[in-house]
């Protein structure tokens, strides 16, 4: 009996060493969240890598055109394109206001970057327009050459 334990106990230290040494091989990758002044209008999900300030001035252009607010340029904020870039990207089409996208955490491994994007839906307590909207969001992260992967989780946000 004190063998069987013994083992037992043997094989729940490997598996606690084995989880430990797993989490360690990737590294929490901090963000910076920036807000877009617009939502860019896209029926379906997108996303933009950007890395330059005149790929930048291009996306800010076409987030103000797409919504009709200026037909005149105006200049994007400065960013540090030289250390950072900016991942862009937006759920696509929704019917209603109360949609949300949020990025959760970013996660360096060996050989890519890993997103946890987080859709927020709003819920049937929920005031929402009446408008068709299309929920995006913008990161800056460290310039990085390995290439990026995501995964969206939903989760409805309970108004009452």
């Amino acid at each position: 009996m004190q063998h069987l334990l013994w083992k037992i106990l043997s094989i729940v230290a490997l598996m606690v060493i084995a989880s430990a040494s797993t989490a360690q091989e990737h590294d929490v990758f901090s963000h910076a969240v920036l807000r877009l002044p617009h939502d860019l209008k896209s029926e379906e999900p997108w996303t933009r890598i950007i890395n330059t300030q005149e790929e930048w001035q291009l996306f800010y252009d076409e987030l103000f055109a797409e919504n009709e607010m200026s037909p005149v340029s105006l200049p994007a904020p400065l960013l540090d394109f030289e250390n950072y870039l900016l991942l862009a990207g937006g759920l696509g089409v929704r019917s209603s206001g109360g949609f949300t996208v949020s990025v959760e955490s970013v996660h360096e491994f060996e050989n890519e970057i890993f997103i946890q994007v987080l859709e927020i839906l709003p819920g049937v307590h929920c005031v929402v327009t009446m408008g068709i909207t299309y929920p995006s969001t913008a990161i800056l992260i460290k310039k990085t050459n390995k290439p990026f992967k995501s995964s969206v989780l939903k989760a409805t946000h309970d108004c009452s």
